[in-house]
């Protein structure tokens, strides 16, 4: 899921001051935001976990 990869790349490049990796990360998490049903899916299981 590209939110889920993306946001791991994201924090991984920013814990490691990696700026070209975070910057890949949150492209891809941009991707999944222009994906509707991704979007739904990721807040289905967020809601479903709580």
């Amino acid at each position: 899921m590209p939110f889920e990869h993306g946001g791991g790349e994201c924090v991984a490049g920013a814990g490691a001051n990696d700026e070209r990796r975070a910057s890949a990360g949150i492209r891809e998490v941009q991707k999944g935001i222009g994906r509707p049903a991704s979007a739904v899916s990721l807040i289905r299981s967020d809601l479903e976990g709580r």
